[in-house]
């Protein structure tokens, strides 16, 4: 669903919202989960985001160029 919504959001051009999504590249932990002491997986949650971010760059390449340099840094 993310990789979708995201895909859309970069057909819509909406570049403040898809950098918004750069905090989340850095997330390790999330305590709103439904079990609180759930663990966390986010080596699958960095994966997602880059299927998501590639998804997006195949089809509106302008509207993701800004998560290149924010992830690439990291």
């Amino acid at each position: 669903m993310a990789v979708h919504g995201l895909l859309r959001l970069a057909l819509l051009q909406e570049q403040q919202t898809i950098e918004a999504f750069t905090v989340q590249y850095l997330r390790t932990a999330d305590l709103l989960y439904r079990q609180p002491d759930a663990p966390f997986y986010h080596i699958a949650g960095r994966l997602w985001f880059l299927i998501a971010a590639d998804q997006a760059a195949s089809a509106a390449p302008a509207s993701v160029a800004c998560l290149r340099d924010a992830v690439g840094n990291w």
